[in-house]
């Protein structure tokens, strides 16, 4: 599932680079995110 308090650099083994959301306060431009298990998409968000 995709947390967003967690304070993430990277998802581990997919590459991708994930934006520090840094607790409740959302950043104001946001690009797609993608959260990967097992090289699946598990959850994705659009800001």
């Amino acid at each position: 599932l995709l947390v967003w308090s967690y304070r993430l650099a990277e998802v581990e083994g997919s590459g991708l680079s994930i934006v520090d959301f840094g607790g409740d306060k959302q950043p104001e431009q946001v690009t797609t995110i993608l959260h990967v298990a097992g090289n699946v998409v598990r959850a994705k968000w659009r800001g």
